[in-house]
């Protein structure tokens, strides 16, 4: 039947012996010196967690390690298998092409050459959109910009004037050596048209210059004969052939110089246009002209996206207007690329230049004035006469330098060489071919890898998150008592060392031993099969008093007992036994009554051990007041680590020290 619940009792009430008859309390009887904590000693300080419990956890859940390579391992084949493919890389190689040079009519001034292009530049040029654009729309099969892109490399070979290029393909060698052998094509044409529209600007502005001259070469004739005819001369003198000879040396020279000038400055402006183009603004247009047509290919011109795509290009080309109109002012803020850097040098080289030579022009100009002041003595007539034919042989020379260059810049601008040249086309036997089974395997080994270590951290978070007791070390730390023993780790040694520091206490007559089981679980069970082979051995008359409730088991090493009675209990080297007694909920008077039964027993001779299942409460404390200090049996896993805390402090308050710690069902590499 049901007992009524006990009510709460005082520590004093509990020392206070049940029967005149009962022998001193056990535990006041001198005890061998226990042992440290053998687990506290050899944990490892100053760490926030137990690096063996860790381990421990890890390598219970190493299934999770298993399932998570083997997913990895399947899960990047798959993507290998569905997104790799077989890479062709094929290699082309320019050579620098040096511009010729032209031929020149007169002996004064250089010749006509386009500017320079360096190897930084046609590294820049070959990756830009403006030739990669060329090559997509003709390529056969199509490519899409965005993958050629990312599939072309250009560097330079150091110490020598060859450029190497590379472009990686996947449909086919033949298909990949076409392309590569295109884009260089394409290079070389797109060189070819920048010398050709720079020649052609400069033999514009060339023409226009002649045309100049020749109308002031037909004013000045018209003005010589108009004089000769009014003042009626006809020769002049050796002095002033003199002065005017220097002086027409002087004009030429500030012609030359001008005309450099203006060239220099002409150039300037084509450079500060093109560096215009690379500005930040022009690079935003593309790039907005390229989602422009990327949604005109998906939707209408109606549709909200096209319109608002539409809006910004119009916003890009307004602003990219207004950063060209101001091109005269600081144009270093369109540096930043290989061509903008490049161009930048340019520009500041022709400024430097353009500087040079006005400095020049200076200086000529006043040598100028000062072979004037020298004529200003000659006779007015002669002198006038005089000016006028230097006047004429001024304009001859400048036309006869300005029809020299012109021709230059129409050859360049008619048979543009360019500046590189293939030396070294693509060949298929050439292609390097990259099979997609190297990529599966790598893919698949770094998913392999990925996936253990992604399981590996989901084990150790897993482990980090679980706050139950786990360890022989954490039992020894929440207990204060020496750990005996944590199986399955200590199994070979358990019983000997448990039967030498437990019941090696007191070796001699019957005494009663408490076995403290406050979270019981399946793996008790380790603990009292190895206890109950050893005892068919050296304790024939053990009797194993189970205080477990009425509707629970015991442990199975427990159960396959004979089963007996306080009241008949067999021969004393009949083997061990088994006796029932359901103290969960017994009353305290009963519980002192059972009490001296197992201390009764004990005075027979007879090695008495009470397992007391379950949170420390009364009536255990009362079952375990009656023999020897308590063994404590801690199932790893089976409640938080504070409980075992809360228990600790229970049993050292009511019942006083542990002899010794038993932990099962641990995983504790340290442990084992």
């Amino acid at each position: 039947m049901n007992q009524p619940e006990p009510k709460p009792m005082r520590v004093s009430e509990w020392n206070r012996p049940a029967a005149p008859a009962v022998p001193p309390a056990p535990a006041a009887a001198p005890e061998p010196p226990a042992a440290p904590p053998a687990a506290a000693e050899e944990e490892t300080p100053g760490l926030p967690i137990d690096p063996f419990r860790l381990l421990g956890g890890v390598w219970q859940r190493r299934r999770w390690v298993v399932i998570g390579a083997v997913a990895g391992l399947l899960l990047g084949a798959a993507y290998a298998a569905v997104f790799t493919h077989t890479r062709y890389v094929a290699s082309v190689q320019m050579i620098r092409r040096d511009v010729p040079s032209s031929f020149r009519a007169g002996e004064i001034g250089e010749t006509y050459k386009p500017r320079t292009l360096s190897t930084a530049t046609l590294i820049g040029l070959a990756g830009s959109d403006n030739v990669l654009s060329r090559v997509a729309a003709k390529a056969e099969p199509a490519v899409g910009l965005g993958l050629l892109r990312h599939s072309v490399e250009v560097k330079d070979v150091r110490g020598t004037d060859y450029v190497q290029l590379t472009l990686s393909g996947y449909d086919s060698i033949p298909a990949t050596v076409a392309l590569a052998n295109l884009w260089a094509q394409e290079i070389v044409d797109y060189s070819r048209e920048m010398q050709a529209r720079e020649s052609r600007e400069i033999r514009q502005y060339l023409q226009q210059q002649i045309d100049s001259t020749e109308r002031e070469l037909k004013r000045i004739n018209t003005s010589i004969l108009d004089y000769s005819r009014r003042e009626g001369l006809v020769d002049a003198d050796r002095q002033i052939e003199a002065y005017l000879q220097s002086l027409g040396e002087l004009d030429l020279r500030y012609e030359t110089a001008r005309l450099d000038h203006d060239a220099a400055g002409f150039k300037l402006a084509n450079l500060e246009t093109e560096l215009a183009r690379q500005s930040p603004a022009a690079e935003k247009l593309r790039a907005a002209r390229t989602e422009l047509e990327d949604a005109r290919a998906r939707y209408t011109d109606r549709n909200p996206i096209v319109q608002e795509k539409l809006e910004r290009v119009r916003l890009l080309e307004q602003e990219l207007a207004g950063a060209t109109a101001a091109k005269d002012g600081d144009l270093s803020q369109y540096a930043g690329t290989f061509l903008g850097n490049t161009l930048y040098l340019q520009v500041v080289e022709l400024r430097n230049q353009r500087e040079a030579l006005a400095r020049q022009m200076q200086e000529l100009d006043r040598l100028r004035d000062e072979s004037r002041t020298r004529l200003a003595a000659i006779p007015e007539k002669q002198l006038g006469l005089a000016q006028l034919a230097r006047t004429r042989q001024s304009l001859e020379g400048a036309r006869s330098l300005l029809f020299s260059r012109l021709r230059e810049a129409q050859l360049f601008e008619e048979r543009s060489p360019g500046y590189y040249q293939v030396f070294s086309p693509a060949a298929p036997d050439a292609v390097d071919v990259r099979p997609k089974l190297v990529k599966l395997l790598a893919f698949a080994l770094a998913g392999l890898i990925g996936g253990a270590g992604a399981a590996l951290c989901g084990a150790a978070g897993a482990e980090l998150l679980d706050f139950r007791l786990r360890t022989g070390a954490e039992a020894a730390r929440a207990w204060g008592a020496p750990l005996l023993a944590s199986l399955p780790a200590d199994r070979a040694e358990a019983a000997a060392r448990i039967w030498l520091r437990w019941l090696g206490q007191r070796p001699s007559g019957g005494h009663v031993r408490a076995v403290l089981v406050p979270a019981p679980s399946a793996s008790e069970d380790e603990f009292w099969a190895l206890l109950v082979a050893e005892a068919r051995r050296l304790l024939p008359g053990l009797v194993v008093v189970d205080c477990t409730a009425a509707d629970a088991p015991p442990p199975p090493a427990l159960a396959g007992l004979p089963r007996a009675e306080f009241a008949a209990l067999p021969a004393p080297d009949a083997g061990p036994v088994l006796v029932n007694l359901s103290a969960a909920r017994m009353p305290i008077e009963d519980a002192r009554a059972a009490a001296a039964r197992l201390r009764q027993a004990a005075a027979e001779g007879r090695e008495v051990w009470c397992r007391l299942p379950g949170a420390l409460h009364e009536p255990f404390t009362t079952l375990a007041r009656a023999g020897l200090p308590p063994l404590i049996v801690v199932c790893a896993g089976s409640a938080p680590l504070a409980f075992w805390r809360d228990q600790a402090s229970l049993l050292r308050g009511t019942i006083g020290p542990a002899a010794g710690l038993v932990v099962t069902g641990a995983v504790n590499w340290k442990d084992r």
